[in-house]
């Protein structure tokens, strides 16, 4: 039963395969997207491949066809009310480490009926949790502030605009031993490149374990924001501390992957299939190979074409 149930498994995934890496995609008027592994036009129609049948649109639907060629660059779109995002498994971490994330929060109108009739318009965003494990956990309010902990609680008075790219850092820079399991250390919280929390104190040790990137940010209040709470691009973790200056240098623009002490980097523009599991991963462009695995997927969802301002 197992060998069956693994069987169809990988079938699907094979037949998605041509859906996630060089693939075509098709730009319709009404603002949707959808990638496939081959277009032509046939009787008036544009027609595709998807999951493993032939579908046609009226060519008048269309506002462009972009062919394979470069691979297109895409981001992890965190969906609401679900088990979203990517999870990995990270060894223990006995030194300083670093982590970095471009990320967007999506924020929409909502209009509210009053009494008397009227309407009142109000600006809404969800929260959304960037980072999240027993050191970690990096998260942007409904409010628009950053809050968290790396080892230490870290906070942020300034506030993030909604709708717009934001990068964050948070560094640990381990300083000396303590009484085990302690280590003593500065964490640091960046964003947008600048310097806007510092805390130095003592902490248990870095034992990261399982690592979640992106999900809904508060999970006792599901506000069914369909629209979803928002991306997440360019993953980067380091085992060291890293500089004011290496960020402010690196955070737009493209790593190689064969970077000092790099040990995990997502850039979210494909997906693999891991043959050892038979499911889809995240796949790490650093040595480490620590792909992740994708909590809830979905191939009109888990990547969004919508990405971060990286080149």
């Amino acid at each position: 039963m197992k060998t069956m149930k693994r069987s169809l498994v990988l079938s699907v995934l094979f037949l998605l395969l041509p859906l996630i890496a060089g693939a075509d995609t098709i730009f319709f008027k009404d603002g949707r997207q959808i990638e496939t592994a081959e277009t032509w036009e046939e009787g008036g129609q544009i027609k595709c491949y998807r999951f493993g049948s032939v579908i046609g649109y009226p060519k008048q639907s269309i506002e462009r066809i972009e062919k394979q060629g470069a691979k297109s660059e895409k981001a992890l779109y965190v969906k609401w009310n679900r088990d979203a995002g990517v999870s990995v498994h990270l060894p223990s971490l006995s030194g300083s480490v670093s982590f970095e994330a471009w990320v967007f929060v999506i924020e929409k109108e909502h209009r509210y009926r009053e009494y008397d009739d009227s309407y009142r318009i109000e600006r809404e965003r969800s929260s959304l949790c960037v980072f999240e494990s027993s050191f970690i956990d990096i998260r942007i309010s409904r409010e628009g502030f950053v809050r968290g902990r790396a080892g230490y609680a870290l906070s942020s008075s300034k506030k993030l605009m909604g709708n717009k790219w934001h990068h964050l850092s948070v560094v640990f820079d381990k300083k000396s031993k303590a009484d085990k399991p302690y280590i003593n250390g500065t964490a640091k919280l960046y964003i947008d490149g600048i310097e806007v929390c510092s805390k130095n104190d003592t902490c248990r040790a870095l034992k990261c374990g399982t690592l979640i990137i992106g999900e809904e940010g508060d999970r006792y209040r599901r506000d069914g924001n369909e629209e979803g709470y928002g991306y997440i691009d360019e993953v980067r973790i380091w085992n060291r501390a890293i500089t004011r200056e290496e960020i402010n240098n690196n955070m737009y623009r493209r790593l190689t992957g064969n970077e000092n002490a790099l040990i995990l980097y997502y850039n979210f523009d494909e997906l693999v299939l891991d043959n050892n599991i038979g499911e889809l991963v995240v796949k790490d462009l650093s040595p480490q190979g620590n792909n992740g695995k994708i909590r809830y997927y979905s191939p009109d969802e888990t990547l969004s074409l919508f990405n971060a301002p990286v080149k």
